[in-house]
């Protein structure tokens, strides 16, 4: 939902060999048709868009901006930033110049989710990575990425269809 009201593709030049290296890989594990493969390639591509406009050289931000409120392009920016911190729609929406009504009805217009779902979905990618690229274990995970140990299970098993132990192997 995030890109889907760009009239015209957004393209970024990119100089990581690391990344470029995972692409085949990555594409063929979205033509599997098994669902862990396809999960993390998933993960790995919302990974990718979250980089690209978190890089201080990216297009991709400022091109957002002049199609959205500017308030939106930087509670966006903040979420995308540091996803640990507390993001809570007063926070988001102070960020935002707006307040929580307004903030909540031109976030949910313009990225057809409620501003927690996006929150969640973003740290859900972000533990996604560190659960393929660290040895954390999965209590520190969760707290690296500002989810409560208690709900990080079930949340991740809702947005991916795995458990993180189960997307780690």
């Amino acid at each position: 939902p995030l890109f889907k009201h760009l009239q015209q593709p957004t393209l970024e030049n990119c100089e990581d060999k690391d990344l470029l290296a995972r692409f085949p890989q990555m594409l063929k594990e979205l033509r599997s048709a098994v669902a862990a493969p396809r999960t993390s390639v998933s993960a790995e591509m919302k990974h990718i868009i979250m980089a690209l406009l978190k890089s201080p050289d990216s297009r991709s931000l400022s091109l957002l901006s002049p199609t959205m409120h500017s308030g939106l392009a930087k509670a966006l920016e903040a979420v995308l930033s540091r996803p640990q911190e507390d993001h809570s729609l007063d926070r988001l929406a102070a960020i935002a110049g707006m307040s929580r009504v307004r903030f909540r009805y031109h976030f949910s217009k313009a990225w057809s989710c409620r501003p927690q779902e996006f929150v969640l979905a973003v740290r859900l990618a972000q533990s996604a990575r560190l659960l393929q690229d660290s040895e954390l274990q999965i209590k520190q995970v969760a707290a690296s990425v500002g989810i409560e140990r208690v709900h990080f299970g079930r949340a991740f098993r809702t947005h991916y269809g795995l458990s993180p132990s189960q997307f780690r192997q």
